[in-house]
């Protein structure tokens, strides 16, 4: 999915919305002092649309921290969503000696198969 460019002039009409306010921290920016970002509130990645109303001003900081929990939140939500369809196939080898191993170690040493 591509992401729109916004233009200067619709980064500001997005921020002014929002008051000013860093959508994650709740601080007031100051658009001149401090460095900001324009983030999606629910990522393209989850599911989230690529529309101004799902566009928010944050921090830069803020906006780098919450990308890191994102990226590993969409990671595992994959993962899950390949097991579920039957894409991903768990573990096939068992662990040895467990009972799906197939494999039994008598007390007198010798190991059969069952």
């Amino acid at each position: 999915m591509s992401r729109k460019r916004r233009t200067p002039k619709q980064r500001i009409a997005i921020c002014e919305a929002h008051g000013w306010i860093c959508h994650l921290t709740g601080i007031k920016i100051d658009p001149v002092r401090d460095k900001w970002e324009i983030e999606h509130i629910v990522p393209l990645a989850g599911g989230g649309e690529d529309v101004d109303e799902n566009c928010a001003p944050v921090l830069a900081w803020a906006h780098k921290e919450k990308t890191v929990q994102d990226v590993k939140r969409i990671a595992k939500g994959k993962r899950v969503r390949q097991k579920h369809l039957g894409a991903k196939k768990t573990s096939s080898r068992p662990i040895p000696g467990s009972r799906r191993s197939g494999v039994r170690k008598r007390m007198d040493g010798t190991v059969e198969k069952w």
